[in-house]
């Protein structure tokens, strides 16, 4: 994994002149292990599939889905809604 993580960031650095170190999991799938491997390498933040809102400090970023055929205007207002009451 470790090996993996540093190909890439290389690659991206390397190629596009990358300055940040963001990692943003395949499919969303991931588990703590890798988080604590990619901050020792340097990766700050992590984009993950799981639904939720982001605060000033979260490592970790979720994503309210509104791209999908499915997800009509009400239906993510009512999702910012959920969100707004937290």
């Amino acid at each position: 994994m470790r090996e993996d993580l540093l190909l890439g960031e290389v690659f991206l650095k390397t190629k596009l002149h990358n300055q940040f170190s963001f990692l943003c999991f395949p499919l969303g799938e991931y588990n703590q292990s890798v988080v604590e491997e990619a901050k020792l390498l340097g990766f700050s933040l992590f984009f993950t599939t799981r639904e939720d809102i982001n605060t000033g400090n979260s490592e970790e970023i979720s994503r309210i889905s509104a791209g999908m055929p499915y997800v009509s205007s009400d239906v993510l207002l009512k999702k910012m809604q959920v969100y707004d009451q937290k």
